[in-house]
Protein backbone atom coordinates (compact mmCIF):
# COMPACT_ATOMS: atom_id res chain seq x y z
CA UNK A 1 0.00 0.00 0.00
CA UNK A 2 1.26 3.21 -0.72
CA UNK A 3 1.37 6.03 1.18
CA UNK A 4 2.94 8.67 -0.55
CA UNK A 5 4.66 8.53 -3.84
CA UNK A 6 8.52 10.32 -3.88
CA UNK A 7 9.88 9.16 -7.45
CA UNK A 8 13.36 9.54 -8.07
CA UNK A 9 15.04 10.41 -4.55
CA UNK A 10 18.52 10.90 -4.05
CA UNK A 11 20.96 9.71 -0.92
CA UNK A 12 20.86 13.33 0.84
CA UNK A 13 17.01 13.64 0.52
CA UNK A 14 16.60 10.13 1.49
CA UNK A 15 18.78 10.56 4.27
CA UNK A 16 16.57 14.34 5.24
CA UNK A 17 13.24 11.95 4.55
CA UNK A 18 14.47 9.66 6.73
CA UNK A 19 14.69 12.02 9.80
CA UNK A 20 11.44 14.21 8.88
CA UNK A 21 9.83 10.60 9.09
CA UNK A 22 11.81 9.76 12.44
CA UNK A 23 9.79 12.74 14.19
CA UNK A 24 6.17 11.85 12.84
CA UNK A 25 3.93 10.29 15.49
CA UNK A 26 3.56 6.53 15.01
CA UNK A 27 0.11 4.96 16.39
CA UNK A 28 -0.29 1.35 15.31
CA UNK A 29 -3.50 0.69 13.77
CA UNK A 30 -5.95 -2.00 12.66
CA UNK A 31 -7.11 -2.08 9.23
CA UNK A 32 -9.92 -3.36 7.73
CA UNK A 33 -9.17 -4.94 3.55
CA UNK A 34 -13.37 -5.32 2.80
CA UNK A 35 -13.98 -3.66 -0.86
CA UNK A 36 -12.95 -5.10 -4.03
CA UNK A 37 -12.85 -2.68 -6.48
CA UNK A 38 -11.88 -2.25 -10.22
CA UNK A 39 -10.22 1.09 -12.06
CA UNK A 40 -11.04 0.42 -15.67
CA UNK A 41 -8.82 3.23 -17.30
CA UNK A 42 -5.32 1.66 -15.95
CA UNK A 43 -7.22 -2.24 -15.30
CA UNK A 44 -6.21 -2.31 -12.06
CA UNK A 45 -7.98 -4.67 -9.66
CA UNK A 46 -7.76 -3.55 -6.24
CA UNK A 47 -8.57 -4.78 -2.58
CA UNK A 48 -9.41 -1.58 -0.15
CA UNK A 49 -11.87 -0.37 2.66
CA UNK A 50 -14.80 1.35 3.49
CA UNK A 51 -13.36 3.21 6.18
CA UNK A 52 -9.79 4.57 6.66
CA UNK A 53 -8.62 4.53 9.91
CA UNK A 54 -7.66 8.00 10.98
CA UNK A 55 -3.95 6.68 12.11
CA UNK A 56 -3.58 5.96 8.32
CA UNK A 57 -5.12 8.91 7.00
CA UNK A 58 -2.94 10.91 9.72
CA UNK A 59 0.25 8.52 8.72
CA UNK A 60 -0.18 9.54 4.84
CA UNK A 61 -1.05 12.96 5.31
CA UNK A 62 2.49 13.90 7.97
CA UNK A 63 4.40 11.70 5.05
CA UNK A 64 3.42 14.02 2.03
CA UNK A 65 3.82 16.90 3.86
CA UNK A 66 7.62 15.56 5.03
CA UNK A 67 8.31 15.27 1.55
CA UNK A 68 6.58 18.19 0.35
CA UNK A 69 9.02 20.48 2.73
CA UNK A 70 11.96 18.56 0.51
CA UNK A 71 10.78 19.73 -2.25
CA UNK A 72 9.39 16.23 -3.54
CA UNK A 73 6.21 17.13 -5.07
CA UNK A 74 2.93 15.54 -3.79
CA UNK A 75 0.84 13.63 -6.81
CA UNK A 76 -2.30 15.37 -8.05
CA UNK A 77 -4.44 12.43 -6.23
CA UNK A 78 -6.43 11.75 -3.54
CA UNK A 79 -5.19 9.19 -1.04
CA UNK A 80 -7.39 6.24 -1.40
CA UNK A 81 -5.49 3.32 0.40
CA UNK A 82 -5.76 -0.13 -1.50
CA UNK A 83 -3.71 -3.10 -2.67
CA UNK A 84 -3.21 -3.58 -6.10
CA UNK A 85 -4.02 -7.42 -6.75
CA UNK A 86 -3.88 -7.65 -10.86
CA UNK A 87 -2.72 -4.47 -13.19
CA UNK A 88 -3.33 -4.29 -16.75
CA UNK A 89 -7.11 -6.52 -16.62
CA UNK A 90 -8.72 -5.62 -20.07
CA UNK A 91 -11.98 -6.26 -18.49
CA UNK A 92 -13.87 -5.76 -15.78
CA UNK A 93 -13.75 -8.98 -13.29
CA UNK A 94 -16.96 -10.55 -11.81
CA UNK A 95 -18.06 -9.99 -8.72
CA UNK A 96 -16.94 -11.26 -5.72
CA UNK A 97 -18.63 -14.53 -4.71
CA UNK A 98 -18.28 -13.75 -0.77
CA UNK A 99 -17.08 -10.08 -0.10
CA UNK A 100 -13.49 -9.93 1.14
CA UNK A 101 -12.80 -9.64 5.26
CA UNK A 102 -9.44 -9.04 6.11
CA UNK A 103 -8.31 -7.23 9.23
CA UNK A 104 -4.72 -6.09 9.79
CA UNK A 105 -2.85 -5.12 12.85
CA UNK A 106 -0.28 -2.10 11.13
CA UNK A 107 2.43 -1.85 13.35
CA UNK A 108 5.35 -0.61 10.67
CA UNK A 109 5.76 0.88 7.44
CA UNK A 110 8.86 1.01 4.88
CA UNK A 111 10.09 3.24 2.22
CA UNK A 112 10.32 1.08 -0.60
CA UNK A 113 12.23 1.21 -3.56
CA UNK A 114 10.87 -0.02 -7.05
CA UNK A 115 12.91 -1.20 -9.82
CA UNK A 116 11.68 -1.98 -13.29
CA UNK A 117 12.83 -5.31 -14.58
CA UNK A 118 12.10 -7.36 -17.53
CA UNK A 119 9.98 -9.85 -15.22
CA UNK A 120 8.16 -6.75 -13.58
CA UNK A 121 8.60 -4.60 -11.05
CA UNK A 122 10.94 -5.33 -7.61
CA UNK A 123 10.53 -3.85 -4.30
CA UNK A 124 13.25 -3.10 -2.01
CA UNK A 125 12.37 -2.19 1.65
CA UNK A 126 15.08 1.46 1.84
CA UNK A 127 13.96 1.99 5.44
CA UNK A 128 11.52 0.66 7.89
CA UNK A 129 9.63 2.16 10.99
CA UNK A 130 7.62 1.06 14.03
CA UNK A 131 4.32 2.09 14.97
Amino acid sequence: MTLAFLGEIDDVVLQSLHNQADEIPKVPFELSLNRLGYWSKPGILWLGTDKVPTALDDLAAKLVGAASLLGIRKEHRDFKPHVTLKRRLRDAPMGPLVDPDFTLQVTEFHLMESRLHKSGVQYQSRLSWSL
